[in-house]
């Protein structure tokens, strides 16, 4: 996996990569991106498994999540950051440049919509998929 991220940084014509978004921080994946980042940079996590794992003295380790917009740690630059990135979030969405990930709508809210969906998951219909029921 590493050489595949460095082969990629090379064929988009960059020399290195400095800073790298762990949108899962799954099992390595922390590891996995600052291997391939030769020790050296940032990397941003949403989750907070990656805390208290060992990483290269090199490394700037930071979280990123939405509370950081409208939370403790608010500031007009996140604020700013935010606006700007759900307006071309949505414009990518209304144009079609940007895909949702692959989800199914069950109607019927509390009523029969979430007892259909979970017997699709019971009977391992699910795959990469994600489940919505409207209440």
């Amino acid at each position: 996996m590493i050489q595949d991220i460095q082969k990629a940084v090379q064929d988009a014509g960059c020399e290195s990569v400095n800073h790298a978004f762990d949108a899962t921080t799954a099992e390595g994946s922390w590891g996995h991106l600052a291997e391939a980042m030769d020790g050296t940079g940032a990397i941003t996590f949403v989750l907070f498994e990656w805390q208290g794992k060992a990483m290269p003295a090199g490394m700037e380790l930071t979280q990123t999540h939405v509370g950081m917009v409208h939370g403790d740690e608010n500031t007009p630059a996140l604020r700013d950051f935010a606006g700007m990135y759900f307006g071309l979030l949505s414009k990518g969405l209304q144009d079609g440049w940007m895909k949702p990930h692959p989800h199914r709508v069950f109607e019927g809210g509390l009523e029969s919509g979430i007892q259909e969906a979970l017997l699709e998951l019971k009977a391992g219909k699910a795959s990469a998929v994600k489940f919505v029921v409207p209440i």
